[in-house]
């Protein structure tokens, strides 16, 4: 497996690169049995896989047994496992946001890609001191409030949103219905166009409703849950901390049993506590390297993450404008093509 090869590789692949990507959703079944069978496509340059592109159909169940395999083995080592994707997003209330398929394979899309990013990364090394470790934990919990305000604000704006479409769907109804009550030829007409432009708008709020969402609440979503698993990192080196200190007091207490057994000349027992000594030093020095390996890489760890963090919010942040760009400009396409409409009323 995956997993078993890594183990066996060195610090040799430098230009490593794994891509997944996650598509092409297919229903299997009908009814309350129903399912969604996912296209994931794994391509990489790394030769312990035995092609460099595959291609397999896996379930949203693969999903979440390959997270709990994948955290039952990295996290105690200091990895960050991102989070396994939620099987139902929010965006069940948006209009026409009925494709169960569509909303979950934007969280598998995301956690694929981390997957592919944390094999491509785990041969690292850096050095670090304990100060720097707190300041990142005071920097992601400062980060995780921040990101979780700012996601209601944009679900505040989603719903708002929201609102003015179907707000923007019920005035062109209404215009739509009076100009079939007007006996002026040219208003009637006016009021028609106006009609169309209002439903147009509405189809266009609805879309931009859709990017609010699927660009920005998303990725702020998606961020919010995979700080659990940063900040868990950060516990796992306590662990390991703990456990070598508490070897370290073992010992202590060994030597000092040793230095009563002299005192008291029971010179039988010597030969059993040196060998316990001489145990719980190997303890004791297994217990340091694997603290100094632990904090080597979570500081390799949170590097990555924070660069990849970085270019995913900027990436996205350019699209969302594009976006909002497009709107505006479709908006004004409308109304200038609206008022020779209005000029034309005798």
């Amino acid at each position: 497996t995956m997993e078993e090869s890594h183990d066996e590789t060195n610090d040799t692949d430098k230009d490593a690169t794994v891509e997944i990507s996650v598509s092409d959703p297919e229903k299997i079944g009908d009814g309350m049995s129903s399912y969604y069978k996912y296209t994931v496509v794994t391509k990489t340059n790394l030769s312990f896989f035995k092609k460099p592109e595959s291609k397999v159909k896996r379930r949203f169940s693969d999903f979440l047994a390959l997270y709990s395999r994948l955290s039952e083995k990295y996290i105690p080592k200091g990895v960050i496992v991102p989070p396994a994707p939620e099987k139902s997003p929010p965006l069940l209330q948006l209009p026409h946001a009925t494709n169960m398929s569509a909303l979950s394979v934007g969280g598998l899309k995301r956690f694929a890609k981390t997957l592919g990013q944390q094999v491509e990364k785990m041969t690292s090394k850096a050095l670090d001191s304990d100060r720097w470790f707190e300041e990142q934990s005071h920097q992601f919990e400062n980060l995780e409030l921040q990101l979780k305000k700012l996601y209601e604000c944009v679900m505040s704006l989603v719903n708002a949103r929201k609102d003015a479409a179907k707000s923007t769907a019920d005035f062109a109804k209404a215009c739509a219905m009076l100009s079939n009550a007007e006996e002026n030829t040219g208003l009637s007409h006016a009021l028609m166009k106006l009609a169309d432009v209002e439903e147009k708008i509405d189809q266009l709020m609805q879309k931009q409703t859709q990017s609010d969402f699927y660009l920005l609440a998303e990725l702020l979503s998606d961020y919010i849950r995979l700080l659990t698993p940063v900040k868990n990192t950060f516990h796992e080196r306590i662990k390991v901390f703990n456990h070598w200190q508490n070897c370290q007091n073992t010992l202590t207490k060994k030597r000092e049993s040793e230095a009563k057994i002299q005192a008291g000349g029971k010179t039988e027992k010597l030969h059993q506590i040196r060998q316990e000594i001489k145990e719980w030093e190997g303890k004791v020095e297994n217990g340091q390297k694997s603290f100094e390996k632990i904090s080597d890489d979570i500081k390799d760890e949170i590097e990555r993450f924070e660069k990849v963090r970085v270019k995913e919010f900027h990436d996205t942040i350019i699209r969302y404008v594009e976006s909002l760009l497009h709107t505006q400009q479709e908006l004004i396409t409308y109304w200038e093509g609206f008022i020779p409409e209005v000029q034309s009323i005798a």
